[in-house]
Protein backbone atom coordinates (compact mmCIF):
# COMPACT_ATOMS: atom_id res chain seq x y z
CA UNK A 1 0.00 0.00 0.00
CA UNK A 2 1.56 3.50 -0.78
CA UNK A 3 1.40 4.62 2.83
CA UNK A 4 3.81 7.35 4.48
CA UNK A 5 3.55 6.25 8.32
CA UNK A 6 5.17 9.11 10.43
CA UNK A 7 5.79 7.65 13.92
CA UNK A 8 7.11 10.39 16.90
CA UNK A 9 8.78 8.67 19.16
CA UNK A 10 9.65 10.41 22.66
CA UNK A 11 11.47 7.56 23.66
CA UNK A 12 8.75 6.55 26.92
CA UNK A 13 6.07 3.98 26.95
CA UNK A 14 3.84 5.86 29.54
CA UNK A 15 6.27 5.92 33.03
CA UNK A 16 8.97 3.14 31.10
CA UNK A 17 11.82 4.62 29.29
CA UNK A 18 11.75 2.76 25.70
CA UNK A 19 15.33 1.02 25.75
CA UNK A 20 13.40 -1.01 28.92
CA UNK A 21 10.39 -2.13 26.64
CA UNK A 22 12.17 -3.39 23.87
CA UNK A 23 15.29 -5.54 23.08
CA UNK A 24 16.44 -4.02 19.99
CA UNK A 25 20.21 -3.24 20.33
CA UNK A 26 19.16 0.46 19.26
CA UNK A 27 15.67 0.70 20.79
CA UNK A 28 14.88 2.58 16.87
CA UNK A 29 11.42 1.45 15.69
CA UNK A 30 12.92 1.80 12.46
CA UNK A 31 14.77 -1.37 12.78
CA UNK A 32 11.57 -3.43 13.34
CA UNK A 33 9.51 -1.75 10.95
CA UNK A 34 13.02 -2.44 8.24
CA UNK A 35 12.33 -6.22 9.36
CA UNK A 36 9.43 -6.18 7.39
CA UNK A 37 10.69 -4.97 4.35
CA UNK A 38 9.55 -1.51 4.28
CA UNK A 39 12.19 1.42 3.93
CA UNK A 40 12.55 3.83 7.09
CA UNK A 41 14.35 6.69 7.93
CA UNK A 42 15.23 8.22 11.72
CA UNK A 43 14.89 12.11 11.61
CA UNK A 44 15.31 14.75 14.60
CA UNK A 45 11.79 15.26 15.35
CA UNK A 46 12.31 18.65 16.95
CA UNK A 47 13.57 19.87 13.45
CA UNK A 48 10.17 20.81 11.10
CA UNK A 49 12.60 20.87 7.91
CA UNK A 50 14.30 17.31 8.39
CA UNK A 51 10.61 16.13 9.05
CA UNK A 52 9.32 17.55 5.70
CA UNK A 53 11.87 16.13 4.19
CA UNK A 54 11.65 12.75 5.38
CA UNK A 55 8.33 12.44 4.60
CA UNK A 56 8.42 13.96 1.40
CA UNK A 57 10.81 11.39 0.16
CA UNK A 58 8.52 9.00 1.59
CA UNK A 59 5.58 10.10 -0.55
CA UNK A 60 7.98 10.10 -3.91
CA UNK A 61 8.56 6.11 -2.34
CA UNK A 62 5.14 5.54 -2.08
CA UNK A 63 3.47 7.23 -5.11
CA UNK A 64 6.01 5.63 -7.48
CA UNK A 65 4.66 2.04 -6.36
CA UNK A 66 7.21 1.01 -4.24
CA UNK A 67 4.85 0.43 -0.98
CA UNK A 68 4.79 1.73 2.50
CA UNK A 69 7.77 4.18 3.70
CA UNK A 70 8.16 4.80 7.65
CA UNK A 71 9.60 8.24 9.28
CA UNK A 72 10.15 7.47 12.89
CA UNK A 73 10.70 11.31 14.32
CA UNK A 74 13.09 11.24 17.63
CA UNK A 75 11.55 13.89 19.83
CA UNK A 76 10.86 14.67 23.54
CA UNK A 77 8.06 14.40 25.71
CA UNK A 78 7.06 17.88 27.28
CA UNK A 79 4.01 16.41 29.60
CA UNK A 80 3.07 13.35 30.95
CA UNK A 81 1.37 10.49 29.35
CA UNK A 82 -1.76 11.57 30.59
CA UNK A 83 -3.33 14.04 33.05
CA UNK A 84 -3.42 11.46 36.05
CA UNK A 85 0.32 11.50 36.31
CA UNK A 86 2.95 13.32 37.85
CA UNK A 87 5.01 15.91 36.21
CA UNK A 88 8.43 15.11 34.32
CA UNK A 89 10.22 13.56 37.46
CA UNK A 90 11.35 10.56 36.66
CA UNK A 91 13.23 11.72 33.54
CA UNK A 92 16.79 11.92 33.56
CA UNK A 93 18.51 15.41 33.57
CA UNK A 94 20.03 14.36 30.39
CA UNK A 95 16.37 13.87 29.32
CA UNK A 96 15.13 17.11 30.82
CA UNK A 97 18.00 19.06 28.85
CA UNK A 98 16.90 18.21 25.87
CA UNK A 99 13.44 19.58 26.22
CA UNK A 100 15.33 22.95 25.69
CA UNK A 101 15.20 22.11 21.63
CA UNK A 102 12.08 24.01 20.97
CA UNK A 103 10.98 23.31 17.09
CA UNK A 104 9.77 26.72 16.81
CA UNK A 105 12.79 28.33 17.74
CA UNK A 106 14.92 25.84 15.51
CA UNK A 107 12.78 26.75 12.65
CA UNK A 108 12.39 30.03 13.48
CA UNK A 109 16.94 30.69 13.26
CA UNK A 110 16.83 29.06 10.02
CA UNK A 111 14.02 30.75 8.38
CA UNK A 112 16.34 33.78 9.34
CA UNK A 113 19.85 32.12 8.98
CA UNK A 114 18.62 31.36 5.21
CA UNK A 115 17.40 34.78 4.53
CA UNK A 116 13.87 32.89 4.02
CA UNK A 117 12.11 35.31 6.94
CA UNK A 118 13.10 38.44 8.65
CA UNK A 119 13.40 39.02 12.42
CA UNK A 120 10.36 41.44 11.78
CA UNK A 121 8.43 39.48 9.94
CA UNK A 122 8.63 36.61 12.13
CA UNK A 123 7.31 38.87 15.07
CA UNK A 124 4.21 40.09 12.76
CA UNK A 125 3.09 36.43 11.69
CA UNK A 126 3.46 35.99 15.43
CA UNK A 127 1.22 38.96 16.87
CA UNK A 128 -1.30 37.99 14.00
CA UNK A 129 -1.29 34.55 15.24
CA UNK A 130 -1.96 35.87 18.79
CA UNK A 131 -4.71 38.67 17.70
CA UNK A 132 -6.51 35.11 15.51
CA UNK A 133 -6.27 33.06 18.82
CA UNK A 134 -7.43 35.64 20.97
CA UNK A 135 -10.27 36.51 18.93
CA UNK A 136 -11.22 32.68 18.47
CA UNK A 137 -10.95 32.48 22.90
CA UNK A 138 -13.18 35.12 22.82
CA UNK A 139 -15.87 33.79 20.49
CA UNK A 140 -15.99 31.22 22.23
CA UNK A 141 -16.29 32.23 25.37
CA UNK A 142 -19.16 34.76 24.39
CA UNK A 143 -21.37 32.23 22.72
CA UNK A 144 -24.26 31.55 24.76
CA UNK A 145 -24.38 27.94 26.01
CA UNK A 146 -26.43 24.66 24.30
CA UNK A 147 -27.99 22.10 25.92
CA UNK A 148 -26.51 18.69 24.65
CA UNK A 149 -29.59 17.65 22.86
CA UNK A 150 -29.51 15.59 19.61
CA UNK A 151 -31.06 18.52 17.82
CA UNK A 152 -28.59 20.79 18.80
CA UNK A 153 -25.76 18.65 18.23
CA UNK A 154 -27.42 17.72 14.47
CA UNK A 155 -27.84 21.59 13.87
CA UNK A 156 -24.08 22.37 14.84
CA UNK A 157 -22.87 19.47 13.06
CA UNK A 158 -24.69 20.46 9.54
CA UNK A 159 -24.64 24.40 10.02
CA UNK A 160 -23.25 26.62 7.48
Amino acid sequence: MPIVYLCENNGWVVYTPRSGTYAGPSGDYTQLVESYGIPARIVDGQDVFAVAEAVAEGLEHARSGQGPYFVEAKTFRYHSHSEGQPDLSYFEPREVEGLERNPLEIARTRLIDEGLLSEERIEAMEKDVAAEIADIDRFARDAPEIAPTVENLQAAMYAN
